[in-house]
């Protein structure tokens, strides 16, 4: 019958960014410029940044799910939908069509909190899915906090440089 929906959320601080400046950092159509773990992120389907539109991404090799020693680890490549996108309220939601996980109705929400004008933001992630498929939440978990720390980093680094 129904099955249950599990989900969770990771959450970062961004220092010396506002959130305007964070938010940026959170198009659709960049994941692989502002993350070091996505090898490629591409738009395959209608208008960037507007709901609806498709990205293709697959991530380098990351470690297989529970920490397994040895292997080479795994490139996860995924179909993501933008669902819907809010600009004023520095939000978006997106879903996995397809994944070579095995994500069954994976649903994320990204939203970056913080006061207009005002130095450091927090930017949480949440998500939740009808089945993890050979991650466990925990492993969604950890690859998640890896991927908004490494978005994280990036957006800090861009201010210590003076690029936003």
């Amino acid at each position: 019958m129904g099955e249950e929906r599990e989900g969770g959320s990771v959450e970062a601080e961004v220092k010396g960014a506002t959130a305007e400046q964070a938010w940026k950092f959170f198009d659709f159509s960049i994941l692989d410029k502002v993350s070091s773990i996505v090898e490629s992120c591409t738009i395959v389907e209608g208008v960037p940044g507007e709901p609806g539109c498709v990205r293709y991404c697959v991530t380098k090799p990351v470690p297989p799910p529970g920490g397994a020693a040895g292997g080479e680890g795994l490139v996860m490549h995924m179909k993501e939908t933008l669902l819907a996108i809010d600009h004023a309220q520095k939000t978006f939601s997106y879903d996995i069509a397809e994944s070579n996980i095995g994500l069954r109705g994976y649903i994320a929400n990204v939203k970056v909190y913080g006061e207009d004008g005002v130095e450091g933001c927090r930017v949480v992630w949440s998500f939740s899915a009808d089945s993890f498929g050979v991650f466990a939440k925990a492993a969604t978990e950890w690859f998640l906090t890896t991927l908004l720390r490494s978005i994280v980093y990036t957006i800090e680094q861009a201010v210590l440089k003076g690029e936003v």
